[in-house]
């Protein structure tokens, strides 16, 4: 029995190793690289000044009233889209110099980037820096109008907006999502 066991243990212990090497890969830490198949990276602005930091990794929210997180209409927001039928839960979070990256959950394998245009950041500045968003922001949710809709969760600056498709959406943070529905992966 023991030569038979070892002819099953060499493929596993490679196979192991081999999952050992590429999910090590997959762990955060260093400098990010793009995406394969992504649009192509925008190098780094020498000369701009600083914003301070967007979030604290792709996917994540720029949430909070620190004093590092930019104000609401420099162009930084994130939008968490969950739900539906088919239980999708996709981030898209676009950084203040047009930047974006996508992240569709559970699978994390349909990773994007890409950057907005100009007009597609003067248009995004202009609905983020909206008094009425702001607005938006405090209203309350009412309740869910259908089975299976998306829930969005709207981050920029310390306002977040949340509403289900199916329901009022409000209207600035909509057209929100519209704008990068059109302009990126999301």
């Amino acid at each position: 029995m023991g030569i038979h066991r070892g002819r099953y243990l060499l493929p596993l212990a490679v196979t192991g190793a081999l999952l050992v090497l590429v999910t090590a890969g997959c762990t955060g830490g260093g400098n990010p690289s793009p995406a394969p198949g992504g649009s192509t990276p925008t190098p780094e602005p020498s000369t701009s000044t600083p914003s301070g930091p967007v979030g604290t990794s792709p996917g994540q929210p720029p949430v909070g009233t620190s004093p590092g997180h930019p104000p609401a209409g420099d162009g930084a927001v994130t939008i968490v889209r969950t739900g539906g039928f088919a239980g999708v839960w996709q981030s898209l979070t676009v950084a203040g110099d047009g930047r974006w990256t996508y992240h569709d959950r559970p699978n994390d394998r349909d990773v994007e980037t890409g950057a907005l245009t100009a007009a597609q950041r003067t248009r995004l500045r202009t609905l983020l820096a909206d008094p009425a968003l702001a607005a938006e922001a405090t209203r309350k949710p009412g309740p869910p109008a259908c089975a299976d809709g998306f829930s969005y969760t709207l981050t920029t600056g310390s306002s977040t907006v949340s509403w289900l498709d199916c329901g009022d959406a409000p209207k600035t943070a909509g057209s929100v999502v519209r704008l990068l529905e059109d302009a990126t992966a999301l």
